[in-house]
């Protein structure tokens, strides 16, 4: 007999995995949590990668487009 337990339970996803699970089941509204998530720390690594002249939000902006563009390429877990 093995010591493995007799109800294996799959943790559950962090709250920005359900959220893009969310968003390709086609739930669009749930990427607002995504970018919720991750809009603060974007923004202040692009600000201090910017050079004079560059909107930050305009690039984070950009950077939150593309992603949901290739939302269907994210595999949880991974």
């Amino acid at each position: 007999m093995d010591n493995e337990p007799l109800n294996k339970t799959t943790p559950a996803p962090d709250p920005v995995t359900a959220a893009i699970v969310a968003v390709q089941a086609g739930n669009v509204d749930a990427y607002a949590q995504v970018v919720s998530a991750f809009q603060r720390r974007l923004r202040a690594s692009v600000a201090v990668k910017c050079p004079p002249g560059v909107d930050p939000d305009e690039v984070a902006h950009m950077a939150f487009v593309e992603a949901y563009k290739r939302i269907d390429q994210f595999q949880p877990g991974t």
